[in-house]
């Protein structure tokens, strides 16, 4: 089975950490939420937050396999990710 999901880069310009939700909305709104918390907390000033990707994400359910492997992985994420991740596009860019 497939289906899409959202996913924006918790640090801007690296795809080592994504944050998923089901919708454009929901992945936009987390988005914009961290970049104001970041700033608010003054830990960069806006200008050196860099530009934030959001991608659409063409995803699968994982094999029982997959999922083993993932949780026997526990400190890589990216092992339950490559196993359900199909493609990703970029969408659209936060911080232009």
């Amino acid at each position: 089975m497939h289906y899409k999901a959202f996913a924006y880069q918790v640090l801007a310009g690296s795809d080592e950490v994504l944050h998923f939700e089901r919708s454009f909305a929901a992945v936009h709104g987390a988005a914009l939420e961290q970049r104001s918390e970041l700033v608010a907390a003054g830990d960069l000033p806006p200008e050196q937050l860099g530009v934030m990707a959001i991608y659409e994400c063409d995803m699968r359910l994982p094999e029982p396999q997959d999922v083993l492997n993932a949780l026997n992985v526990r400190d890589e994420p990216m092992v339950l990710l490559s196993a359900c991740l199909v493609q990703k596009r970029v969408i659209h860019l936060i911080g232009e």
